[in-house]
């Protein structure tokens, strides 16, 4: 039985919701995992397992749809300059109890730094590892957003024995990076794998972001049927059906639609991929992460992005639906990394704790 620290980022809700597939594998092999979670994803994994601690992390800051680079630095300055130490702390005396035998991090920034200073094998495992070791493809009038992310992605990750890397799209990996990079196919829910698809005559729309008023006057332009989750304080009507969160009725909604809108985050890109889903995505403006996804999304042909969504667009994507579901079922195999991560994770379990 192998003891693993597993630390997670708590922005957005890819990283909980991959690092509690891990966890719970890891678990069902009867191996000891103590977690570390902030904000969204202390909260989450808290619902599903016992031993979540509580730290605290890094937070973007947002004016409407766009990351504001500058104010998000300052908060976070001032916050690990205030509070950086005592979390480095809880993480520490939690190593000199727990004894791992080694830890993996999805994009969490305490973690590695305690494991650094403890000398404990080391491991990453997210979306956003190939910002800075893979040659990405973007536009020229990203390379101030994208900088930003180079250095964010460095200074959270720190040096690691290995990266693993989850993704729908591969770039080339650089050779500096090539031997301590490895690239899989998305992480996905038991709830998405057991899921028969189905193309319905719906298209799933589902936006947070200040986006999402335009894009409801857009749909209303359009001659389809729509099922909308995201929205407040909307009343149904005969075109869009408007529905709370609910996790079930949402896969069920997903896996039965046609195409779907949504923003640029990398899960539900994932699990759309997989049931074979065209997208129409809006990324979020200076978030590089998502504006890569939107932008590898179309360069691959599995849909179109843009950070300002128009009419004509959506009536270009809705057009080429069946040319982008030719291209996702040509690509299917690339959708699912699971047993591929798994294995990877009983290699780490042997070389560390079977000794």
């Amino acid at each position: 039985m192998a003891r693993i620290i597993y630390g997670v980022a708590g922005e957005g809700r890819g990283h909980s919701s991959r690092s509690k597939i891990v966890i719970e594998y890891l678990q069902s092999k009867g191996h000891e995992v103590k977690i570390f979670g902030y904000n969204k994803s202390y909260t989450y994994l808290s619902k599903f397992f016992d031993d979540v601690n509580k730290i605290d992390g890094p937070e973007l800051v947002y004016s409407g749809s766009s990351v504001v680079v500058s104010e998000t630095f300052k908060k976070n300055f001032k916050k690990f300059s205030k509070d950086g130490l005592k979390n480095l702390g809880i993480v520490i005396r939690s190593i000199k109890s727990f004894k791992p035998h080694f830890a993996i991090s999805d994009f969490e920034t305490f973690v590695p730094r305690a494991c650094r200073l403890n000398k404990i094998p080391l491991y990453a495992l997210d979306h956003q590892g190939f910002i800075g070791s893979t040659d990405l493809e973007y536009l020229y009038d990203w390379r101030d957003v994208y900088l930003h992310s180079y250095l964010v992605v460095r200074n959270m990750c720190m040096p690691v024995d290995m990266y693993y890397n989850t993704s729908f799209f591969f770039p080339k990996i650089r050779k500096k990076s090539k031997s301590k990079f490895k690239m899989f196919g998305p992480i996905l829910r038991n709830e998405v794998l057991e899921k028969n698809p189905s193309n319905g005559d719906h298209i799933l729309v589902y936006v947070t972001t200040s986006k999402a008023r335009k894009i409801l006057s857009l749909i209303k332009q359009l001659p389809f049927k729509f099922v909308a989750y995201g929205f407040k304080n909307q009343k149904s009507t005969k075109q869009i059906t408007f529905k709370k969160p609910s996790t079930e009725t949402f896969l069920n909604d997903l896996a039965s639609c046609n195409a779907v809108i949504t923003g640029g985050g990398y899960t539900l890109f994932s699990e759309a991929l997989f049931f074979g889903k065209p997208i129409y995505s809006v990324p979020i403006k200076s978030q590089f992460e998502q504006m890569v996804n939107g932008f590898y999304l179309e360069k691959q042909g599995y849909g179109l992005y843009d950070l300002d969504p128009t009419l004509a667009r959506l009536t270009q994507f809705f057009e080429g639906t069946p040319y982008f579901k030719r291209n996702i079922e040509r690509d299917s195999s690339k959708f699912n990394g699971n047993k591929a991560v798994f294995r990877e994770l009983d290699k780490l379990v042997k070389k560390h704790a079977q000794k």
